[in-house]
């Protein structure tokens, strides 16, 4: 999110942050979060992805998003989604240039599951479905939002920031706004609404559900109607939720 005041770190901060992140993912953070990168920052330089990566990013069609802005995402995402298994994409450095530290972080970044939803029609032979998940950032003190896809054609990547909210936020405030802007942005570029609810986690399933209706209106997809592939144990499910029992 970029509607929030954003500030410059002073040099004490920067110090504490380089107890916990390496200069390169400073960087990151810092173009992400639209802070003014601290004078021994500034010489660190993003590059465009190569032509290839560029090429398979324009057949996805992500909307209103340039490639380097693409490349910054995935890189954020990177960071955000790190202890997760076979999250990373193995294109996911084209965007940064050489110059860039490869330090790794003193810090571990622990991501939080929200939900599992399915973007595939009823009958598809493709997987096309999508996980979102939280993780706080130590020392910025906001909350980045990160998606992580089973296949590649919808984002043109695996996995993607797709923004943030301050630490001080209530997560379901936080992740209801940016996940809605996010929805929105889809919707506005003709997709239709995900077709299942796989998985609850912290965000319980009748929220998820409301948040997609407050995008794409009323409209429920056959999958959700049905309840094709949506029985879901219940300690997948939040106390309460009303996942383990289907659609509602």
């Amino acid at each position: 999110m970029n509607d929030r005041d954003a500030s410059t770190p002073t040099d004490v901060t920067l110090e504490i942050l380089r107890q916990w992140y390496g200069d390169q993912t400073l960087a990151v953070l810092c173009d992400w979060l639209e802070w003014e990168r601290p004078a021994p920052l500034r010489s660190l330089v993003w590059a465009s992805p190569n032509d290839a990566v560029q090429g398979r990013l324009a057949l996805a069609g992500e909307p209103a998003l340039t490639p380097d802005e693409r490349a910054l995402r995935v890189a954020v995402a990177e960071r955000l989604l790190a202890t997760l298994p076979e999250r990373r994409d193995t294109w996911a450095d084209a965007g940064e240039a050489a110059e860039l530290d490869p330090e790794p972080d003193a810090l571990t970044l622990w991501p939080r599951r929200l939900f599992e939803i399915d973007w595939a029609e009823p009958g598809s032979l493709f997987i096309d479905t999508e996980t979102y998940y939280v993780t706080h950032l130590p020392g910025f003190e906001v909350v980045g939002v990160a998606v992580v896809a089973d296949a590649v054609d919808r984002l043109g990547c695996r996995t993607l920031a797709l923004g943030w909210f301050p630490a001080s936020w209530p997560v379901g405030v936080g992740v209801r706004q940016v996940v809605l802007e996010w929805w929105g942005r889809l919707a506005g570029r003709g997709a239709t609404r995900w077709q299942r609810l796989l998985e609850a986690g912290e965000i319980e399933a009748k929220t998820v559900r409301a948040w997609a209706q407050s995008v794409w209106g009323r409209s429920v997809p056959v999958a959700e109607v049905v309840g094709v592939g949506t029985a879901l144990s219940g300690a997948a499910c939040k106390p309460g939720s009303g996942c383990a029992d289907g659609p509602r």
